[in-house]
């Protein structure tokens, strides 16, 4: 299957982690917490919450009514009749790919977990033990300069590259967000009681306003679990952009900006929602009157990468671009 069948592979992964990021999101809002992304894939990441209704609309296509009605909306050819056209049983060997994407993306989420951790334990060989931060700042003083100069970088240069460049700010983020959970955990096993009282001194008197809210461990624990999820979208994001980024590499001597650059409408798009993504927190979002339309949009979204994307994986970004921009706007709304 994955020999012949392995290009859709990716969707699948991504479909699979937009299922178990909604969870992520509707934990949020309903209890309050997230759970570990391994614990939420497990139990999200379902095929029949996607194949079904993909099967469906491949079957209603097949009417001249609805087909009609299809093109009239100007949608475009569902990727399951291209796939069905390779000789492929689109439902048992769409229920095997999802089976292989939901593997990689439990795999891929151990790595970049395990990553995070021993990047935040050389961070903390390195530097001096940072502390949880006192006052969260979504708009932080030199992120509007960031994100202008990323922008820039994009515009004179190549998409791919300014979004690989925002991915790493992201992961410098969330691996410093650990290394300061981290002293906080080894102080706690020190001097409890100190740490009991610190504890309290953050829960103490939350600020309304987002701008002066204060982390406690278990809100960072909670944001480590949400930034588990986010960095898997993100990582696939920069992996499906990497054409684009090994084609400028290899041409770079003969020409600076990449024309025409298929990842600059989303680079642009794209570099700011991921800059304010990397300084939030889920205890300035879980009271968003956003949150809720906003956990409910990723499961349409994972049908719609595994009915338009398949086949055609330059879309794919696309739809995942949706939920973390609406991610982002629980920050201010």
């Amino acid at each position: 299957v994955v020999r012949f069948h392995g290009g859709a592979l990716p969707a699948y992964v991504i479909s699979s982690i937009l299922l178990a990021y909604g969870g992520q999101l509707y934990s949020l809002f309903s209890t309050g917490h997230c759970l570990e992304y391994a614990a939420m894939l497990d139990k999200e990441a379902k095929p029949y919450k996607v194949d079904p209704f993909v099967i469906m609309v491949k079957f209603l296509l097949g009417y001249k009514w609805f087909k009609e009605l299809w093109d009239m909306l100007l949608l475009p050819e569902l990727d399951a009749i291209i796939l069905t056209s390779q000789s492929m049983c689109f439902p048992l060997v769409s229920l095997l790919l999802f089976l292989f994407g939901t593997c990689t993306a439990y795999w891929g989420g151990l790595l970049s977990s395990t990553s995070v951790r021993l990047l935040s334990s050389l961070w903390l060989a390195l530097k001096r033990p940072s502390e949880l931060p006192k006052d969260i700042k979504i708009i932080s003083p030199d992120l509007p300069i960031l994100t202008t100069v990323l922008i820039l970088i994009s515009w004179t240069t190549c998409g791919a590259f300014a979004i690989l460049l925002t991915y790493l700010y992201y992961v410098f983020k969330i691996v410093h967000l650990q290394a300061s959970l981290t002293t906080f955990k080894n102080s706690q096993t020190v001097n409890p009681k100190h740490s009991r009282r610190s504890e309290k001194k953050s829960n103490h008197h939350k600020d309304s306003a987002v701008h002066h809210l204060r982390l406690s461990a278990s809100d960072a624990e909670d944001s480590l679990c949400m930034h588990s999820t986010l960095i898997n979208l993100l990582t696939w994001i920069v992996l499906l952009s990497m054409p684009s980024l090994i084609y400028w590499l290899k041409n770079l001597r003969y020409y600076f900006k990449l024309n025409p650059d298929p990842c600059k409408p989303l680079a642009f798009f794209l570099i700011p929602t991921m800059a304010v993504l990397g300084n939030t927190y889920t205890t300035s979002i879980k009271s968003s009157k956003l949150l809720k339309t906003t956990s409910q949009f990723p499961l349409p979204l994972a049908v719609g990468v595994i009915a338009f994307g398949s086949s055609h994986l330059y879309r794919v970004p696309c739809f995942v671009f949706i939920p973390l921009l609406l991610h982002a706007l629980c920050n201010f709304m």
